[in-house]
Parts: C-alpha cells; structure tokens; sequence
C-alpha cells in the first residue's frame, strides 16, 4: 500500500500455470490505493532471497524518499520480467482486478501524482530501470525491437546477407519508453523521430542503377550541359552545385588509383587567342568548365580528355573537358569565329582552381576596318601586342613605296590604333600596306578604284 506495507503475499505460481489471490484493503477510504500489482520471475533461489532482502529493505524507508529510489533500481540486476505494453505484437493479458463496489483501483502513476503532484519533482524519485525502443510497423502500431538498461543510447543498424540484400534496415520511426518493475509501470511512448531513406544511398550512382560506372558520367555531363536530366543525386562534393567538380570526383572515384602526382595547381589564367583556348596554371588541373556566348557561324574543336564533350544552344556554348588524371589540362580547344567567355570553372584532383584572370592573346596585325575597294580614303587598325617601334607603309604593285602612315614608337594595344589612310593622290589599282615591328611582319591588301 501507499505506507509500504505488504497487504498480500505468500503465494508462488508454477511456470505454466496461474493463480487467483483475494485480499481486503485495510482502509476506509471511498479509493483503496492498491500499488504494487506486479508479477516477476526468479529463476533462482538465491536471486529470490536476495530480492526479498532488498525488499525489506525497502519497506523500512520512507515511500518515494531517493534512498527507496535507489533500492528499487537495484531490481535492474534480476530478470525480471520487462513491460513491453506498446509492442502490438506480443500476446499481452490484462490482468482484470476484482474491487469491492464502491471502491476503485488507482495506478502507481495516479497514485504519485496524487501523492505529490508530480510524478518526477524534486521530493519523489522515480526509479527508471531502463528503456525500451519500438519501431513502427508497415499498419501503423509498434514492435519492440530492443531495450537498454545501462544508459540512454540505443545504437540502430542495418543489416545485409551475404548477396547484399539490406535484411535490417534502420529506416522508420521510433519511439521509446521508460519502466521500472516495482512496481511494474511503463510510461507512455515518447515523440516519434524518424530515420528517413536516403535520397542518394551510393555516393556517385547519378542514375540510380545500384552501380557508378562510366553511365553515370555521361549521365551528369549531359546535365550539366543542358539535356534536362536530373541530377540531384551527383553533388559529391556537397557544396549545393552540380558541375565540373562533380565530373571529376566522380571520375576519380571510378578509376580508382590513377591520380596525378603532381602537386594540385592552386591558381590558373585562361590565355584567349584568336583561334586557341589555353590554360597556364602553377600546378595539376583535372578540368575545366567554360561557358562562351559567339555568333552562328562560331565553330569549335575540344582536345581529346577523357571527358570532352561540348553543347550550344542560342548562340551559347557550355564545354567540359576533364582528364583521367594522368595529365593535366593545358590546351582546351580551338575554334573559328568571335567569342566572348562569360563563364570559366577550373577544378584540380581535390577541389577548385582560383582563375584570377581571362588574357586575351592577339597577334601583329594590321585589319582594314574602313572600305575596301575605297576611295580615295580609308581607316587601317594597327594590332600592336605588345609595346615598340612601328612602321607602317604603303606599297604599290611595282614594290614602290607610295606613303608611309607610321614611323615610330607604339603602345601596346588589343584593340588596336586607327591610321587613316588618303589616296587622293595616286592612281586607281591594287596597294599593299605593310607594317613591321621588331619581330613581326603583316600585310594587307586594298583596291583603289576612282
């Protein structure tokens, strides 16, 4: 009862058997307090005696005090038997007590809360002996698929057979409750935490075959080309993007074993020329991802890489060109037309390249940009790379020289210097403007027609 006192005991039932004991409640009140309704099983004398010495034990201290608690977590080291009220699939018998009418029976929960107003405040200890863990089932009830009575960690793992056939998943929704044994009281289940599937079980397995192979490369590449595919499950690096990054750890994961030795480059430039797309790096670099805007008539040729592949949609090239890792990447491409790089992603066996710069290579060069058949002028653009002395003459079909336009030193210019070039004074017919520097010759043609 609620003092401690034993009101009904003295009898044993044999395995396999049962038993029904009547006792009367000791009390007046209008609600007997019966606690302590419990059945547990001794497999041993010895562990019997030592129960009923704890057992006394208990009954000399005051109800709910912490010394009480702690004799009763002792009860943690016999088998008994472990309420598993939650699991849907164990063959559970209430016990139906019979009460005298106009008396009812209060739970050991009940009777705390009324006793204290809190089953757990600062001046009742509830002795937990351990927790059980359920799992939900496919119907939506619970099985206990474990317990611990040593601690609060449950570890949960999968299991497979020999043919790799998952027998033990740890996917689902769990639940766990505490109990103790004296008495025997389990408390409800806790909130659910669920162990979602993984969306991308195997690192790498872009099409979701079960194997990562060659397939899954060119299932990425194609992706990140523009063909639509989804590729959610090809961020091996997990920085939220899918790209050139991707292309070469996943390359590296299939050929295993063939990675450069050769220190990872930490910076590159991209060197533009007119018909040429390189790279000039401080060290290994495994690929490369350009994006270029031109016209219709632009034409393009990657270099041979493992990975080389290129798509243009609208005027708009998108181009990945990554090694097997035995070589890094030097030359990218050659191409015939104007092109403009709006985009350059440059990757090394373990991670991003730093491109601090797009450098646009141009040659000696003299272009009309004025009309030609003209007359009696037009503008000449003289190409000048680099800085130095520039002469620039005009020539005509005889090898006689008819004009000189520059005679002198030049800066450096891509874009080029404007000469004017008038012919009022010579006949109609062909000439030829010939500029030199240092290290360069360039010619060009124009037709005077008067």
């Amino acid at each position: 009862d609620a003092s401690g006192n034993t009101i009904g005991s003295g009898f044993t039932i044999d395995s396999g058997s049962s038993h029904t004991e009547s006792f009367t409640v000791p009390f007046a009140s209008s609600t007997a307090r019966v606690i302590n309704i419990a059945p547990f099983i001794v497999d041993e004398v010895a562990n019997a005696t030592k129960l009923n010495d704890i057992k006394s034990q208990i009954s000399n201290l005051e109800f709910g005090s912490k010394e009480w608690a702690m004799l009763n977590q002792a009860f943690a080291g016999f088998e008994v038997e472990v309420p598993k009220i939650h699991d849907s699939g164990m063959l559970l018998e209430k016990t139906d007590y019979g009460v005298s009418e106009g008396f009812g029976v209060m739970t050991d929960y009940q009777l705390k809360v009324d006793l204290n107003g809190s089953p757990n405040d600062n001046n009742t200890y509830r002795a937990a002996l351990g927790f059980n863990v359920y799992k939900e089932t496919a119907d939506g009830n619970w099985t206990n698929i474990g317990g611990t009575t040593t601690g609060t960690t449950f570890q949960v793992a999968a299991d497979m057979d020999d043919a790799g056939n998952v027998t033990v998943s740890p996917v689902g929704c769990y639940a766990v409750s505490a109990y103790d044994t004296d008495p025997s009281y389990e408390t409800p289940l806790s909130d659910i935490a669920c162990i979602d599937s993984p969306s991308c079980p195997i690192d790498g397995d872009v099409t979701q075959d079960g194997n990562v192979n060659v397939s899954d490369i060119v299932y990425l590449v194609n992706s990140i080309l523009g063909s639509g595919l989804d590729a959610s499950c090809a961020d091996m690096n997990s920085d939220g993007a899918v790209n050139v990054s991707d292309v070469v750890a996943l390359v590296n994961v299939i050929l295993n074993g063939r990675l450069s030795s050769a220190d990872d480059a930490s910076e590159a430039v991209l060197m533009v020329s007119e018909n040429a797309l390189k790279l000039e790096s401080n060290g290994f670099v495994q690929g490369v991802q350009l994006t270029l805007s031109h016209d219709s008539s632009f034409e393009i040729e990657l270099s041979d890489a493992y990975v080389s592949e290129y798509k243009t949609v609208d005027n708009q090239t998108t181009l990945i060109l990554v090694t097997d890792g035995s070589h890094s990447i030097n030359d990218i491409a050659t191409f015939d037309g104007n092109m403009v790089v709006e985009s350059v992603h440059v990757v090394n066996q373990s991670g991003d390249v730093s491109v601090e710069e797009t450098v646009e290579l141009v040659s000696f060069d003299v272009k009309v940009t004025g009309p030609n058949p003209f007359n009696p002028s037009t503008q000449l653009n003289i190409v000048v790379p680099e800085a130095g002395f520039v002469s620039v003459n005009v020539y005509n079909i005889l090898g006689q020289k008819v004009a000189t336009l520059v005679d002198g030193y030049m800066e450096a210019s891509n874009a080029g210097h404007m000469v004017n070039f008038n012919a009022s004074h010579l006949a109609s017919g062909v000439y030829l403007v010939r500029a030199i520097t240092a290290n360069d010759v360039a010619t060009q043609k124009l037709m005077l027609l008067k």
